[in-house]
């Protein structure tokens, strides 16, 4: 599952609940309930998948590392050996990623005011960002304070938009990155990892020595920290006395997830406009900058985003390509640029504003200050884009009476790789550098798997055609499943729904979610039928944003979402094979291969436009009880068996 940066979207993040221990891999067998005849899931099928998947030869599946293509690879050839067939060629079908940029010549950058001299930058006072395109244009500037816009209210209406009324067409764009009383939170989990660090290094020798007091102190100073990073954020609100508080001193490990909880769940309480979908994203700011009519972007990071002084002070320009390299986002039709904010504060003076004071003033309202500053700008960038090809792959059981109609399965097989490529935070005390992704998400594509090969090796054909397709790139923003919606390999108008399996091997005392139900009227009285194969089961109505059916959702396509839960391992090296749950696997297995019998054999489920509360939501499925359809509680062990 992917790690959205938005710091409202963190609330059903980090109020996870622990999960239970899992069924030992070794003891559990394959299934505890007969099975009638006809395709059949085997959970010990599944784990040998997981085991191959998140095996450290892998070296965490990161999407721009070469063990991507290896386990391209090899789920192609196990789809080739359960009899499946290639859409198109090959059962691997890529798509390009940009990575970077390379600057080709002199950048230019000039703004005459309506009164007053020219101004004239030069490098390092800007550059050109990965996603700009190469061109020269000429235009008025127009400051859009951050170009966001919130999410939607309750009753459907977006209670902050910098572009609301604001004409940009032809106009050259001022605008902050990131969005209002926002920090730069890829900083800000930096900042985090770090005092984490630092705690269990310092921790060792006190724990040896068994020293309580000093232990507790470091506790308290620890959190002392972490409350200074968090403080320009609350809106004037103090962190929870829990915060505070030390149950137990003697704990070797500072735990973020347990310890921020509480902080979330106030943050989310707080009022005012919520920016958790994507409307502070710098490619959705592009997007929408674009499609207003735009002629150009100068992107600046005000003085308010940075959380440590240094930084601020620094103000470091983006990398054209990073090492190692990270997705830089598709590149725009308009030139793109970023400035430091103690060079962009001459525009700001020129038009007649204070930047600084802007900022605080936007952060501290929460209303747009949008303004046009009577300069004009002249712009010319030229740089040339970095492009690599990333894997996904997509098999196909043809359907007989109505094989124009699809159902889509899928789950992402990639994840955030190890210390040296990729985001995987090593555990100092096992010394474990690799994020393995067993439950994110080895399991879900070890499910998909499985139910291709339960059907097809059945030997009943489906009369709907099924696709199974494994996505990379989701770690990094959704980006498999995005590539293949926007230009599929088949006729995107003939899929009637999309099941989407992410981090379903870790089923606990939290149950099993099941998202979506919103997008069809249909998928209640169906999931009603089919029953809970005696798990505890939360059904949810509102669709969140954070996988990959987000992208099939958005072409009006019924989606379910079907996860077991966040917990400790979560984006980190414990994530391994070991931890899952081969009983749970079978449950959700079963019920999930009932639901694919239902609509492999024609089941109608129909579109269904969602209220404004239960669409696209930054919040995981569980986490707000409004759009909580109904909890089913699991059976008793000797029910169920």
């Amino acid at each position: 599952m992917t790690r959205t940066l938005r710091f409202a979207a963190l609330a059903s993040l980090l109020m996870a609940c622990r999960p239970a221990a899992p069924a030992s891999v070794t003891d559990t067998p394959a299934s505890t309930a007969s099975t009638p005849a006809g395709p059949q899931v085997d959970a010990q099928r599944m784990l040998s998948t997981i085991e191959h998947l998140a095996s450290d030869a892998l070296a965490g599946r990161y999407t721009l590392a070469p063990e991507i293509g290896q386990a391209a690879d090899y789920l192609a050839q196990a789809y080739r050996e359960a009899g499946l067939e290639p859409v198109g060629e090959d059962f691997v079908v890529p798509y390009a990623l940009t990575i970077g940029a390379k600057l080709e010549g002199e950048q230019k950058l000039s703004a005459q005011p309506a009164r007053g001299r020219a101004l004239t930058f030069e490098a390092p006072a800007f550059t050109p960002l990965p996603q700009s395109a190469s061109a020269q244009v000429k235009g008025e500037l127009v400051f859009v304070g951050y170009a966001a816009s919130s999410d939607p209210e309750p009753d459907g209406q977006i209670s902050y938009d910098d572009l609301a009324g604001v004409d940009v067409k032809g106009k050259v764009v001022l605008a902050f990155t990131d969005a209002p009383n926002t920090p730069d939170l890829a900083a800000f989990f930096g900042i985090l990892e770090g005092i984490a660090k630092d705690f269990q290094a310092d921790a060792g020798p006190l724990l040896e020595a068994g020293d309580e007091a000093a232990m507790r102190k470091l506790h308290e100073d620890a959190r002392e920290e972490i409350a200074q990073a968090l403080e320009p954020f609350m809106r004037g609100q103090a962190l929870p006395k829990s915060f505070r508080e030390v149950a137990d001193p003697m704990a070797s490990e500072l735990d973020i997830f347990s310890l921020l909880g509480p902080v979330m769940e106030m943050a989310r309480e707080l009022p005012g406009p919520r920016f958790s979908t994507g409307g502070g994203r710098m490619g959705s700011k592009l997007t929408r900058l674009e499609k207003a009519g735009a002629a150009a972007v100068i992107f600046v990071r005000g003085p308010r985003s940075f959380i440590q002084a240094a930084q601020r002070e620094l103000d470091p320009l983006p990398e054209l390509i990073s090492d190692p390299p990270e997705v830089m986002g598709e590149p725009a039709s308009i030139p793109v640029v970023q400035m430091r904010w103690h060079d962009a504060e001459r525009l700001f003076k020129a038009g007649g504003l204070d930047l600084s004071k802007t900022q605080a003033k936007i952060d501290e309202s929460l209303e747009p200050r949008s303004k046009a500053l009577k300069i004009e700008v002249e712009l010319e960038t030229k740089v040339q884009p970095i492009r690599v090809q990333a894997p996904n792959v997509l098999a196909r059981i043809p359907g007989t009476t109505r094989a124009d109609e699809i159902v889509l399965f899928g789950a992402h097989f990639d994840h955030i790789g190890n210390t040296a490529t990729g985001d995987c935070r090593r555990i100092d005390r096992t010394g474990d550098e690799i994020c393995n992704g067993a439950d994110d998400n080895a399991s879900g594509t070890a499910m998909v798997l499985e139910l291709a090969r339960a059907i097809a090796q059945s030997g009943q054909p489906p009369e709907r055609t099924l696709l199974f397709a494994s996505f990379s790139g989701e770690e990094l923003g959704l980006l498999g499943s995005e590539a293949m919606a926007a230009a599929p390999p088949f006729e995107r108008d003939q899929v009637v729904a999309m099941v989407n399996l992410d981090m379903v091997g870790r089923l606990s005392t939290q149950g099993l979610a099941i998202g979506g139900l919103s997008s069809s009227d249909d998928w209640m009285p169906l999931l009603d039928e089919i029953g809970t194969k005696g798990m505890e089961v939360v059904y949810e109505r509102s669709i969140t944003s954070r996988s990959d059916h987000a992208n099939w959702f958005t072409h009006e396509i019924p989606v379910l979402f079907f996860f077991t839960g966040l917990h400790a391992d979560y984006h980190r090296a414990g994530d391994h094979v070991e931890e899952i749950n081969v009983e749970g696997m079978q449950s959700i297995g079963e019920l999930v291969l009932d639901i694919a019998a239902a609509l492999a054999s024609g089941r109608d489920v129909k579109w269904r436009e969602p209220e404004a509360d239960e669409g696209l939501v930054g919040r995981l499925p569980g986490s707000d009880e409004s759009t909580i359809e109904k909890r089913v509680e699991a059976e008793p062990k000797a029910a169920a068996e």
